[in-house]
C-alpha cells in the first residue's frame, strides 16, 4: 500500500484500521501493528 508523505498519525491509523491492522504494542513514539485476517472456513 502506498500512502502519502504527509499523513498524520491519526489519518494513518484511520486508513490501516480499515486493513484489518491492529494496534498490538506501543514503545514510546513507536507502535507496533499487526493484521488481522478472518479465519478461513475450509
Amino acid at each position: 500500500m502506498r500512502l502519502p508523505k504527509d499523513l498524520g498519525a491519526e489519518d494513518l491509523m484511520t486508513l490501516l484500521w480499515r486493513d484489518r491492522y491492529r494496534e498490538t504494542r506501543q514503545t514510546g513514539s513507536h507502535i507496533r501493528l499487526t493484521q488481522f485476517r478472518a479465519a478461513s472456513t475450509t
